[in-house]
């Protein structure tokens, strides 16, 4: 539970830097608790030692791909407001964005691949929502099929049902939690 606490409190902190805060941070932890099960920073069936350190597949408890790690990292480049914003969210993680701007795909790869590397991974995750015009819904139901529709690709095997499930059993026992509070990094 203080790992799904500390996921939580990087979705709600990301989120508020950005457009629908509390949409934001509900979507951002959803997504996660989908993709990974709030546990998993490689796409499992990459996760066997011949392919492990190969640019391929998911990564993060995102899971996202090459591709969209790239096209973040561009919108962040040519999007000044995005990086401020970006930038605020970061600045308690000593220099982490500035490095991954100037870093390989590869050295990005593998930072995902690590707890250290969630702060990252959050922002880039969010990054990929800022990417679609319509806005985000608050109800989990409705994020469950925005996330099929604006994330899951269309090779991807999740279902909104999963999605649901995976949000009541991992993400509602911490949201829900009394006494709960997330504090943001200053």
């Amino acid at each position: 539970m203080n790992e799904a606490k500390r996921i939580w409190s990087l979705c709600i902190c990301c989120a508020l830097r950005f457009p629908s805060p509390r949409a934001g941070a509900t979507l951002l932890f959803g997504t996660a608790a989908q993709e990974s099960r709030l546990t998993y920073r490689r796409q499992i069936s990459f996760n066997v030692p011949s392919l492990r350190d190969e640019p391929i597949g998911a990564f993060s408890l995102w899971q996202f791909e090459p591709g969209s790690m790239l096209a973040s990292l561009s919108q962040l480049r040519r999007n000044a407001a995005t990086m401020e914003r970006a930038q605020r969210f970061m600045r308690s993680w000593d220099g982490m964005l500035n490095a991954a701007m100037q870093s390989s795909i590869d050295d990005l790869l593998m930072l995902f691949q690590r707890p250290e590397g969630d702060p990252l991974a959050c922002l880039f995750a969010r990054l990929h929502y800022l990417r679609v015009p319509d806005p985000l819904p608050v109800e989990p139901l409705s994020q469950a099929r925005y996330w099929e529709q604006h994330y899951n690709t269309a090779w991807g095997k999740g279902t909104v049902q999963q999605y649901m499930r995976n949000w009541n059993t991992l993400c509602m026992p911490v949201i829900n939690h009394p006494g709960d509070s997330s504090e943001c990094p200053t």
